[in-house]
């Protein structure tokens, strides 16, 4: 018998090899095994070598407006369009991709990430912040398009915090980006290497070797290691007629890979489970109780940052789902139709259009500015550049990390020449600050050394430097993360949160067609600087002439989906909505709060129908359209059920016809001369057999041989808590009575 031993990685700068003892025992259940009963085997010393040191200081870096770093420490400047490969290691497969285009504000030849799409095996998340690449603008959404499709948890560990994101690989490879809250771009993206990517990883980020050579950074996709860093770019562009290596598609190819054709799933490349105990056994203690292992690791190596998590590094929700559409072809201005969960726990279907390309994007001269303007000199540029950045280095941080401040620096100069201010440089130190906060917390003796007066550890001493602005002095700094006090709010804690939210806007400049599920729960767009938010809302009706308001407001709290979008629950405000007039459309006016005291502006949605009107929000106008063919009532209390003004109406004009269809035959029935009306006694009738306009419920329509059409009796139970209309339908169906009941007349 053989027993292979490996020993994992844990992502860890150890501060000394790992050792352990691995004991073996049997047990006879058998006579076959008695033979083992008296064998003894002697303890087994087993010695662990950390390979992860060799990663120490290695990441791949890209910041707006893009500076990307190699894994191997090779910067270099790039400022082309497109989706581009940044990471990819086939043992998987996993991989990052990446969405540039144009950073707008009439900067020329700038570059800056709107999208990141991560793969591991057989699961995708993406994340889009732009409609459109372009060369010349920018074309941002609202809102940031996010999507999770995977099967399995393992795929992918996904860490959230404010407007920042931690997705780690089953390597133990991670990815970090942060977006920003100024542009709506994302700023940074940063990928630390495992020990599984040494010489397999592939990309912009360049090959990761184990002595750290620059030489082989920039391998060609095709040609091998080149030295003209512009085609080595070039050559891990994904251009749009390549549908099968698309990842921000509707539906990227790689998915309709993963069936066999008969329904059966085929899982990733790596199909080897590896096993660890269960338990770990003392010195002392029997072995009996420790034969249990876990098999459910796909690669030699354990997530080391679930032990470190803070309580800020929360799971958000992203519109997720496990299917694989056996479609094969589809548009690249095809719609995806997702479900997204919320923290309400309330579902919509949101159609997320594919990202585009415009004509600028062929367009293959790049131009960038040779000279400073607005005043800039190449001397004032660098010394700014330098101030800044040294300023927000930690202290003692250079004895701990390898930190390159000169390259830093260089990319801020460029940026500053590109368009004239320091816009990026808030993107440069935050970089900085990223590439800092992972070798620390990856450094184990960090964890075990305490600070000269004892009262913290080195790595919290040192990462309650890292945050922005020191949290304005209005909060505590853990592990690069502002815990704000009491009443102050944003990712530095400089705002109170008796500040309402400001530059709200509602999609659709708050209109709202009748019967959609987004009149129910709105979403609202702005910048959000804390997760709770409060919504006051005033509810009206838009009537013939008027503009009627309902006294008295709710405050709620609303969805937190974002941090550039909530949503809100209109079902739970509960006015009276009954007026005696025509409601032409009906509407909320809505205003936010941080504290649930202090609301800012309003905002406005209008409710209505738009077969029969067509509507402004901001006037609060309605105009009846020439056809109108009304779907039903407005109402945001249930656009699904109609409104009880609409079932009276109906109920009314049902009556008046059953009434006219009795009178007429009751007229016919009395002037038939030739008709001979059965007279019968009570208890004749009692024996008489009943003919059932129903008989599949406990309520009866009943008619007896002997009563004529007009003396029948409707009997609705509405026990079963139906409307009338599906009563009236459910119960109004004629069931033949037997045969040897018939009537002739």
């Amino acid at each position: 018998m053989r027993l292979r031993v490996y020993g994992f990685s844990d992502s860890l700068y150890n501060f000394q090899d790992r050792s352990t003892i691995l004991k073996i025992s049997t047990s006879a259940v058998s006579d076959l095994n008695e033979i083992w009963r008296d064998v003894q085997v002697p303890d087994i010393k087993i010695t662990v070598i950390d390979r992860d040191s060799v990663l120490i200081d290695r990441q791949c870096m890209s910041h707006n407006d893009p500076h990307i770093t190699t894994f191997d420490g090779r910067l270099y400047h790039y400022m082309n369009v497109g989706e581009f490969i940044m990471y990819q290691n086939d043992i998987g497969p996993y991989s990052v991709h990446a969405l540039f285009t144009n950073c707008g504000f009439g900067w020329t030849g700038s570059s800056c990430h709107c999208g990141i799409a991560v793969r591991s095996c057989n699961s995708l998340f993406v994340l889009r912040t732009c409609q459109t690449i372009s060369r010349t603008q920018k074309h941002l959404l609202q809102e940031p398009i996010t999507k999770l499709i995977s099967c399995d948890a393992q795929d992918l560990m996904i860490e959230h915090n404010r407007n920042n994101y931690k997705i780690t690989l089953p390597t133990g490879t991670e990815i970090k980006f942060t977006i920003s809250r100024w542009s709506k771009f994302i700023s940074m993206i940063a990928i630390k290497p495992s020990i599984f990517d040494i010489n397999e990883a592939r990309g912009l980020c360049g090959v990761p070797s184990t002595t750290k050579d620059k030489s082989e950074d920039f391998t060609h996709r095709q040609n091998g290691p080149i030295n003209n860093e512009q085609s080595f770019a070039d050559s891990w562009r994904i251009t749009p007629t390549m549908i099968s290596e698309q990842l921000f598609c509707v539906e990227p190819d790689f998915f309709s890979n993963l069936d066999d054709g008969i329904g059966n799933s085929i899982t990733g490349n790596n199909n080897t489970r590896y096993c660890t105990c269960e338990r770990q056994a003392s010195s002392t203690v029997t072995l009996d109780d420790f034969d249990t292992v876990q098999c459910n690791l796909t690669e030699i190596t354990e997530f080391f940052s679930e032990a470190l998590r803070t309580e800020e590094e929360t799971m958000t929700s992203f519109s997720t789902s496990c299917s694989i559409s056996q479609r094969k072809k589809r548009s690249v201005n095809s719609v995806d139709k997702i479900v997204r969960r919320t923290f309400g726990g309330d579902d919509d279907v949101i159609d997320v259009p594919c990202f585009t390309y415009d004509e600028s994007v062929f367009n293959t001269e790049v131009t960038i500015p040779g000279t400073f303007r607005n005043g800039w000199t190449e001397n004032t540029a660098w010394q700014t550049c330098m101030d800044e950045i040294q300023n927000a280095l930690p202290p003692g941080v250079a004895n701990l990390v390898d930190v390159s401040v000169a390259e830093f620096v260089e990319s801020c100069v460029l940026d500053i020449k590109l368009v004239g201010d320091t816009t990026f440089l808030p993107d440069t130190i935050g970089t900085m600050l990223t590439f800092i906060m992972t070798e620390i917390r990856r450094n184990e003796s960090l964890y075990l050394l305490n600070t000269t007066d004892g009262s913290q550890t080195l790595v919290g001493y040192v990462t309650s430097f890292l945050c922005p602005n020191n949290c304005s002095e209005n909060g505590n700094c853990t592990m690069g993360v502002c815990q704000c006090n009491g009443k102050y709010i944003g990712d530095d804690c400089s705002q109170s949160n008796t500040i309402p939210p400001s530059n709200i806007s509602l999609p659709s400049y708050g209109l709202c067609i009748l019967g959609t599920g987004e009149c129910r729960n709105p979403k609202i767009f702005g910048n959000f600087l804390s997760r709770t938010v409060w919504y006051n809302i005033k509810y009206f009706q838009k009537v013939t002439d008027s503009i009627k308001y309902i006294p008295g407001d709710d405050v709620l709290q609303a969805n937190f989906r974002n941090m550039f979008t909530v949503s809100l629950d209109l079902m739970s405000s509960g006015k009276n909505r009954s007026t005696p007039e025509t409601i032409v459309a009906e509407g909320f006016e809505i205003s936010l709060s941080y504290d649930g005291t202090n609301f800012g502006e309003s905002v406005s949605i209008i409710i209505y129908d738009e077969n029969c009107y067509s509507c402004n929000s901001t006037s609060i106008a309605c105009f009846e359209q020439n056809l109108c063919n009304p779907t039903v009532i407005p109402t945001a209390k249930n656009d699904n059920k109609t409104s009880f003004v609409a079932i009276a109406a109906a109920l009314g004009g049902l009556l008046l016809i059953i009434i006219v269809v009795i009178g007429c035959i009751y007229y016919k029935v009395k002037s038939n001369s030739t008709r001979t009306k059965i007279n019968a006694t009570s208890d004749k009738l009692e024996k008489r057999p009943n003919l059932y306009l129903d008989q599949s419920n406990g309520s009866q329509i009943l008619m007896t041989r002997d009563k004529t059409i007009s003396d029948l009796q409707l009997e609705i139970d509405d026990s079963r808590g139906e409307s009338p209309f599906e009563m009236f339908e459910n119960q109004l169906h004629f069931v033949p009575p037997p045969s040897h009941y018939k009537r002739i007349l």
